[in-house]
Protein backbone atom coordinates (compact mmCIF):
# COMPACT_ATOMS: atom_id res chain seq x y z
CA UNK A 1 0.00 0.00 0.00
CA UNK A 2 0.97 3.74 -0.65
CA UNK A 3 0.10 6.65 0.97
CA UNK A 4 -0.78 9.22 -1.69
CA UNK A 5 -1.22 13.46 -0.96
CA UNK A 6 -3.62 15.38 -3.20
CA UNK A 7 -4.13 18.97 -2.33
CA UNK A 8 -5.00 18.63 1.51
CA UNK A 9 -6.30 15.06 1.19
CA UNK A 10 -4.50 11.66 1.31
CA UNK A 11 -5.64 8.92 -0.37
CA UNK A 12 -4.44 4.83 -0.26
CA UNK A 13 -3.60 3.84 -3.24
CA UNK A 14 -2.23 -0.15 -4.30
CA UNK A 15 1.50 -0.56 -5.53
CA UNK A 16 2.11 -0.64 -9.46
CA UNK A 17 3.36 -4.38 -8.53
CA UNK A 18 -0.19 -5.59 -7.97
CA UNK A 19 -1.84 -3.83 -10.92
CA UNK A 20 -2.58 -6.73 -12.77
CA UNK A 21 -4.52 -8.44 -9.75
CA UNK A 22 -6.10 -5.08 -9.14
CA UNK A 23 -7.87 -5.73 -12.53
CA UNK A 24 -8.53 -9.29 -12.23
CA UNK A 25 -10.54 -8.06 -9.58
CA UNK A 26 -12.36 -4.91 -10.21
CA UNK A 27 -11.68 -4.39 -13.81
CA UNK A 28 -9.57 -1.92 -15.66
CA UNK A 29 -10.44 1.71 -14.24
CA UNK A 30 -7.97 3.48 -16.43
CA UNK A 31 -9.31 6.42 -18.77
CA UNK A 32 -8.19 5.84 -22.60
CA UNK A 33 -7.96 9.56 -24.28
CA UNK A 34 -8.07 10.38 -28.32
CA UNK A 35 -5.55 12.38 -29.50
CA UNK A 36 -8.25 15.07 -29.77
CA UNK A 37 -9.38 14.86 -26.49
CA UNK A 38 -5.96 14.80 -24.88
CA UNK A 39 -5.60 18.05 -26.79
CA UNK A 40 -8.53 19.98 -25.45
CA UNK A 41 -7.68 18.49 -21.77
CA UNK A 42 -4.25 20.13 -22.08
CA UNK A 43 -5.55 23.08 -23.55
CA UNK A 44 -7.82 23.60 -20.47
CA UNK A 45 -5.94 22.34 -18.23
CA UNK A 46 -3.04 25.69 -19.09
CA UNK A 47 -6.24 28.39 -19.75
CA UNK A 48 -9.22 27.61 -17.42
CA UNK A 49 -11.16 28.70 -17.08
CA UNK A 50 -11.74 29.04 -20.69
CA UNK A 51 -15.27 28.90 -23.04
CA UNK A 52 -15.40 26.57 -25.95
CA UNK A 53 -15.08 29.33 -28.37
CA UNK A 54 -11.73 30.12 -26.80
CA UNK A 55 -10.63 26.54 -26.77
CA UNK A 56 -12.09 26.55 -30.55
CA UNK A 57 -9.81 29.21 -31.95
CA UNK A 58 -6.74 27.75 -30.64
CA UNK A 59 -7.49 23.92 -31.43
CA UNK A 60 -8.95 25.27 -35.29
CA UNK A 61 -11.39 22.65 -35.00
CA UNK A 62 -15.22 22.71 -33.32
CA UNK A 63 -14.62 21.02 -29.39
CA UNK A 64 -18.14 20.64 -28.79
CA UNK A 65 -17.89 16.45 -28.79
CA UNK A 66 -14.58 16.30 -27.36
CA UNK A 67 -15.86 18.46 -24.22
CA UNK A 68 -18.84 16.66 -23.73
CA UNK A 69 -16.61 13.08 -23.35
CA UNK A 70 -14.39 15.11 -21.07
CA UNK A 71 -17.64 15.83 -19.24
CA UNK A 72 -18.47 12.67 -18.91
CA UNK A 73 -15.39 10.85 -17.79
CA UNK A 74 -15.45 13.65 -15.27
CA UNK A 75 -12.15 15.23 -16.01
CA UNK A 76 -13.92 18.70 -16.68
CA UNK A 77 -16.96 20.67 -15.63
CA UNK A 78 -18.87 23.65 -16.41
CA UNK A 79 -17.01 26.26 -13.73
CA UNK A 80 -19.43 29.08 -13.99
CA UNK A 81 -20.46 31.29 -17.24
CA UNK A 82 -18.39 34.12 -18.83
CA UNK A 83 -19.75 37.98 -18.47
CA UNK A 84 -19.92 38.37 -21.85
CA UNK A 85 -22.68 38.75 -24.49
CA UNK A 86 -24.32 34.81 -24.64
CA UNK A 87 -22.70 34.36 -21.34
CA UNK A 88 -20.61 31.23 -22.33
CA UNK A 89 -20.21 28.64 -20.51
CA UNK A 90 -16.55 28.33 -18.83
CA UNK A 91 -14.69 24.88 -18.38
CA UNK A 92 -12.00 23.72 -15.95
CA UNK A 93 -10.64 20.67 -14.78
CA UNK A 94 -11.84 18.75 -11.76
CA UNK A 95 -9.86 16.90 -8.74
CA UNK A 96 -10.35 13.54 -10.86
CA UNK A 97 -8.38 15.42 -13.99
CA UNK A 98 -5.17 15.88 -10.94
CA UNK A 99 -5.74 12.22 -9.70
CA UNK A 100 -5.52 11.03 -12.89
CA UNK A 101 -2.61 12.17 -14.02
CA UNK A 102 -0.52 12.23 -10.96
CA UNK A 103 -0.95 16.09 -9.56
CA UNK A 104 -1.30 17.67 -6.13
CA UNK A 105 -2.57 21.01 -7.43
CA UNK A 106 -1.98 22.70 -11.23
CA UNK A 107 1.22 24.01 -10.29
CA UNK A 108 2.61 20.62 -10.52
CA UNK A 109 2.13 20.43 -14.19
CA UNK A 110 4.96 21.21 -16.73
CA UNK A 111 6.09 24.70 -17.55
CA UNK A 112 4.83 24.70 -20.70
CA UNK A 113 3.98 27.79 -23.26
CA UNK A 114 0.84 26.67 -25.65
CA UNK A 115 1.27 28.47 -29.06
CA UNK A 116 -1.91 29.36 -30.64
CA UNK A 117 -2.37 28.60 -34.73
Amino acid sequence: MLIIQSDDKYKIATKQSINSLIVKLVGNTSVKLSQSNLETLTIIAYRQPITRIELDEIRGVNSSRTIQKLIELKLIYKSGKKTVLGNPALYSTTSKFLKTFGLNTLDDLPNKEIKEN
